[in-house]
């Protein structure tokens, strides 16, 4: 400070010394300097101003692009997260350019500029808004289409060109404004030097002046900072690429997003021209080119080209380029902005693309679709439309609407323009049109209407199809259906009948009725020229054509040829007939106008003909009405054919019945004739077994009985046979059972089987239903053939009946299977066939007739089943047949009583070698809740008892090793197991066998096979301690004996000798004493004289048969003569259903078929003495 002190003093003294002299110059001086500073200061006030119009200038442009790429991917990915920012952006954009407003009011030209840019923007604003919009209300693709629109380019280019005006005139006036700071600058230096020497007082005067200017101008430049911070941020966040280079296209700076987006940074790019690694090798000749044109002016400013990233992706970007030139309009850097497309270029070709695709669909469409504008003016049609109307472009560019409508649709139409102005879609809409050619077509489709953006109607689109041929077909289907309809109801009427008179004459009227015709008749031939009038109808105006045949048959001779090849004959207008004056006067006497004549064909011949008249006026016959009434000459010849077959099907049936009659009679006499006889021979031989004979003697016997039994047994077969070929057996609809009539059979024929060594069983399945409705005797009669059978044919092993339930309710499964000798294939096909057998061999070794299955068959089928059979020869055979049993609800006294103590979950163990027979078992004992082991043997068995607890033990007696008797006493012996009870099962008979049994300790001994009910009787006994002292099964019938003591008073009416004996011998052995009496005469005599309780009533008879007899007594009865009538039971040799039928409507009680068994005459007796014991004595009357 010192130095400086002493520097300025001398400087100071010659200014204090000179002050005076420099006065004037430092007057002088100073107002000179004084007016440059101030022009200094206002200067730098103007490129401030300018600097803020610039900045301004920027922010709208930068604004408008981040605008642009938040609208663009908003549109492009419909995501709501970019409308935020937009809306920030925008009000940003508003702001920045009110900004400018106030910067630029001043200069009006500037000031014209923002007038017009203000618009642009207004409308780019607009733009942006309304494709928002259009996005939300109509979808990507109608927004996506403004984004390539020319005046959406040109708004753009617009904008662009006046940014970029408006920044060279302010950069124009900034660079002037410079200019001036630097002349004043050097005006105001040129002036203090050569003054200094002089002016140092004015100096170090204004030294403190020029001081406070500098810290101004620092505090200036402090704020130019702090924008130039602000531009910099928004240069390196902008979400656009920013370039600056120098003339020779080296990158001196770019933004952050130029980096993010190539993956270089500045450092690694900087001073290299930017083609070398930002653009593709095959673009580079080409950029050089563009840019040398950029810096000459002879290359547009903006411009699209690929940029090369660091990973060699290709990102496309649009440029808009501005030069900065120095003060000598040299260029000195080009700043480069760009905004990455390649999404909206992509979008760009997928969108023409899928352009592309819909235009081909379009043309490609095989429906009809057009484009109409509020005028009715074709705007669009595809290839379909203009195929199906036969129009050419040039030739629907003059067409409208209107033209193409038939005129029958344009009202209609044009109501359906106004609707769907009103609600924009009708989804339904049929047109009729005409082509090119006149032809009408019938289109069906939708339209819809399209709206401008003040929601007035434009243009409507519609898309048809083609239906003529459908709508054709469809109205040729009505009539169809109508003439169906009609001929329907007609046929029905006339088929309510079989009388061919009613037929022809419902036939008329109807026909008459439905096509309103004056005169409807039908005309029969009768060959020779001659014909009648079968029926009429006609108006009560139109006169009748009867007693006009012969005239009118001469009329259409000359049609008969026709009438004859089944064409009908149509003649709309008589007048244009040559007629000769008898058939003229024929016409006026009948009144004939027009005729409508359709043959009627029988059996390939011309049975007659329809006719229709119409006698008021001619008229013309509709192909309709022709095609109806040919099809109803069609149904009258079906009608014809009908009734002449029921004619001579009902001759047939009175004949047919005529030789049943004759049949029936011819088996009753034989049956009759046959049974009269062996009445004698079974009856005496029953009667002589019951007498001492040696062993000689009772084999004889044995061998006529059992010969007669066959003889019997065939008859019954064959009136069986014949009962069921007539079709003369009727079925009982009861409820039964199935367990039950299953155990019946087996019981009935286990003896059989047990004689030849066999196993007889029923395997029931626990699914199958208890009690079902059906015929029970019937099923047991085809049961009782086939298991026959099954033994008949089999030596060793077993017969066993399964029954299970069907597939589908209510049908059951039943099957006899044997491991008998098998049926050879060839055979099986013609089994079920009358008077079948295997061969002629297996008639000779084991009989019978082969009539069996034959009944079978035909008693299945008649209860609406099924049967068939496998077989295998060598391994045996297996029946099996279906029968739909419906289930019923068991009996209240089918139920049975809960047992004493409960037996369900108790493990029961069943002994035998044989599988069937522990199958029975197991099926029976798991429908009451019992668990069933099994043991094949008894160590098995044994082995098992030592494992586990069992509540009963079944033991087979007859087992291989070690029999029942044997494991029984070894289970009794051993003190683990002798408290376990014991049931025995056997095949045989033996009395010493059953008393063995249960002094071991068995609880009871059973015979096989043993019905369900039984056996649950014995387990629960057995579990109960009970002990069944006597064997039960099925033992050899002993003769029944009734005491001769017999209160019951039996009168036999009887002709034949040998029968008297053989009846009174029967009923002697029964316990009861009879009278006889010869004929029914003698019979009714001796009812008079002698209360009788029973009559034994012959059938066939001398001088009065059992019939009238019987009917004789129920006359005395009821005219008092008799106080009690007896009970009446018919003895006859026929055995025909008829013939009981027969019986019972005589008034006789009971029925009896001869011969008769003792067995069965026993039971009878015994039924109705308890009758007779229980009503008093008197019989129940009928």
């Amino acid at each position: 400070m010192p130095l400086v002190k002493k520097a300025l003093a001398p400087v100071l003294r010659n200014v204090l010394l000179g002050f005076t002299a420099a006065t004037a110059v430092l007057v002088v001086g100073s107002a000179v300097l004084y007016r440059s500073l101030q022009a200094q200061r206002a200067s730098e006030a103007w490129v401030r101003h300018t600097e803020e119009v610039l900045r301004q200038l920027a922010g709208i442009e930068t604004n408008i692009a981040t605008l642009k790429s938040q609208h663009r991917g908003y549109l492009l990915t419909g995501n709501e997260s970019y409308l935020q920012p937009y809306e920030v952006t925008r009000t940003e954009l508003q702001l920045a350019n009110d900004a400018l407003r106030r910067l630029v009011q001043d200069n009006l030209d500037q000031m014209a500029r923002w007038q017009r840019l203000s618009v642009l923007v207004a409308n780019k604003l607009l733009y942006f808004d309304q494709s928002i919009r259009t996005y939300q209300q109509q979808g990507q693709q109608a927004s996506i289409r403004g984004l390539v629109a020319e005046d959406n380019q040109a708004l753009n280019s617009d904008i662009r060109n006046i940014l970029d005006l408006m920044e060279r005139t302010e950069e124009f006036h900034l660079q002037q404004r410079l200019d001036e700071v630097n002349t004043f600058s050097q005006q105001a230096q040129g002036i203090f030097i050569p003054g200094l020497i002089s002016n140092v007082l004015i100096l170090l005067a204004t030294t403190m002046f020029v001081v406070r200017q500098i810290q101004a101008r620092q505090q200036a430049q402090q704020t130019a900072n702090q924008e130039t911070h602000f531009t910099e941020a928004i240069f390196q966040t902008t979400q656009a690429l920013i370039l600056a280079l120098d003339g020779d296209g080296r990158i001196v700076r770019w933004n952050q997003f130029c980096e993010i987006l190539s993956g270089y940074t500045l450092a690694q790019v900087n001073h290299q021209p930017f083609w070398e690694r930002l653009v593709p090798p095959e673009e580079q000749a080409q950029m050089q080119e563009r840019f040398l044109g950029i810096l000459t002016g002879s290359a547009m400013t903006g411009h699209e080209n690929h940029w090369l990233t660091r990973t060699g992706e290709q990102r496309l970007i649009r440029w808009v380029n501005t030069l900065l030139t120095d003060h000598q309009q040299d260029t000195e850097y080009v700043i480069a902005t760009g905004i990455d497309v390649t999404e909206q270029q992509q979008a760009r070709v997928a969108l023409s693309a899928s352009e592309a695709r819909y235009r081909d669909l379009f043309e490609n469409a095989h429906d009809l679709i057009q484009s109409v504008d509020i005028h009715g003016h074709f705007i669009y049609v595809n290839r379909a439309w203009k195929r199906a109307l036969g129009y050419q472009d040039e030739q629907i560019k003059n067409l409208t609407l209107w033209e193409v409508i038939h005129p029958d649709s344009v009202e209609h139409c044009r109501q359906g323009f106004q609707r769907l102005a009103e609600i924009g879609t009708l989804p339904f809409v049929e047109l009729k049109v005409r082509n090119r050619d006149g032809d009408i077509l019938l289109l069906e489709g939708s339209t819809s209407c399209s709206y401008d953006d003040q929601g007035q109607p434009v243009a409507t689109r519609g898309i048809f199809r083609d239906v003529t041929d459908r709508k054709r077909t469809e109205a040729e289907l009505v009539r169809q259906n109508r003439r169906a309809q009609i001929l329907s109801e007609i046929t029905l009427k006339i088929r309510q009948s079989l009388d061919l008179g009613v037929i022809l004459q419902t036939t008329a009227q109807e026909v008459q009725k439905i096509i309103h015709a004056d005169r409807t008749f039908i005309y029969q031939l009768a060959g020779q020229g001659t014909g009648q009038v079968v029926a009429e109808a006609r108006l009560a105006t139109s006169p009748t054509i009867v007693g006009q045949e012969t005239a009118w048959h001469r009329f259409v001779q000359t049609e008969l040829s026709w009438c004859q090849q089944g064409q009908p004959v149509v003649i709309d207008d008589v007048g244009g007939l040559t007629l000769t004056p008898q058939q003229d006067e024929l016409l006026q006497t009948l009144g004939v106008q027009s005729q409508l004549l359709v043959p009627l064909m029988w059996k390939a011949e011309l049975w007659g003909m329809l006719v229709c008249h119409q006698c008021h006026t001619a008229r013309i016959w509709s192909s309709f009405e022709q095609d109806l009434l040919t099809q109803l000459a069609d149904q009258v010849g079906v009608a014809l054919t009908q009734v002449y077959l029921i004619q001579e099907l009902e001759q047939s049936r009175l004949a047919a019945e005529e030789s049943s009659r004759v049949k029936s009679a011819f088996l009753a006499n034989m049956s009759h004739e046959i049974r009269t006889p062996m009445n004698a021979v079974l009856g005496m031989t029953g009667l002589l077994l019951d007498t001492p004979l040696n062993p000689e003697q009772r084999d004889f016997v044995n061998t006529v009985r059992v010969s007669g039994d066959a003889l019997l047994n065939l008859i019954n077969e064959i009136l069986d046979l014949s009962k069921l070929e007539a079709g003369q057996v009727e079925l009982e609809e009861l409820d039964f059972e199935v367990l039950t009539v299953v155990e019946e059979v087996v019981e009935l024929l286990a003896p059989q089987a047990h004689i030849k060594g066999l196993e007889i069983a029923a395997l029931v399945n626990p699914q199958t239903p208890g009690w079902v409705r059906g015929d029970a005797t019937r099923l047991r009669q085809v049961l009782m053939n086939l298991v026959s059978n099954g033994i008949k044919f089999t030596h060793t092993g077993e017969v066993v009946i399964r029954v299970q339930p069907g597939r589908e309710t209510p049908w059951l499964e039943f099957s006899v299977s044997d491991t008998g000798i098998g049926i050879p294939p060839p055979i099986q096909t013609r089994l079920f066939s009358p008077f079948t057998q295997a061969d002629a061999s297996t008639t000779r070794k084991f009989g019978g007739t082969g009539l069996g299955l034959a009944i079978c068959k035909q008693l299945v089928t008649l209860m609406g089943g099924e049967i068939g059979l496998e077989s295998t020869p060598g391994e045996g055979s297996r029946f099996f047949f279906s029968l739909p049993l419906p289930v019923v609800t068991p009996p209240a006294l089918a139920t049975l009583p809960p047992p004493a103590q409960p037996i369900e979950g108790k493990v029961l163990l069943v002994v035998d070698d044989h599988p069937t027979n522990r199958k029975v078992v197991r099926y029976q004992a798991v429908r009451w809740g019992l668990q069933v082991e099994e043991a094949a043997s008894g160590a098995e068995a044994l082995a098992k008892m030592h494992q586990q607890d069992y509540a009963v033990v079944l033991v087979d007696m007859n087992m291989p090793e070690m029999d029942g008797l044997t494991l029984g006493r070894q289970i009794k012996q051993d003190p683990q197991l002798a408290q376990v009870p014991l049931v025995m099962l056997t095949s045989s008979h033996l009395r010493e066998e059953a008393k063995q049994a249960l002094d071991i300790g068995f609880a009871a001994h059973l015979v096989k096979p043993v019905k369900a009910s039984r056996l649950l009787d014995t387990i629960m006994n057995a579990l109960e301690g009970m002990v069944t002292a006597v064997p039960t099964g099925t033992l050899p019938p002993t003769p029944a004996t009734i005491a001769p003591t017999s209160t019951l008073r039996v009168l036999l009416a009887e002709d034949n000798p040998v029968n008297q004996k053989v009846a009174l011998k029967q009923l002697e052995s029964l316990g009861f004493s009879a009278d006889v009496a010869a004929n029914g005469q003698e019979a009714l005599e001796m009812i008079l004289r002698f209360a009788y309780d029973l009559v034994l009533m012959d059938c066939q008879m001398p001088v009065l048969d059992g019939f009238d007899a019987t009917r004789r007594l129920h006359t005395l009865h009821q005219e008092g003569r008799l106080n009690q009538r007896p009970v009446v039971v018919a003895l006859t040799a026929n055995a025909m259903k008829e013939d009981r039928d027969k019986c019972l409507a005589a008034g006789m009680d009971d029925y009896l078929s001869k011969p008769v068994h003792k067995e069965d005459l026993r039971q009878m007796l015994h039924h109705w003495q308890e009758v007779l014991r229980t009503n008093g004595g008197a019989v129940a009357q009928t």
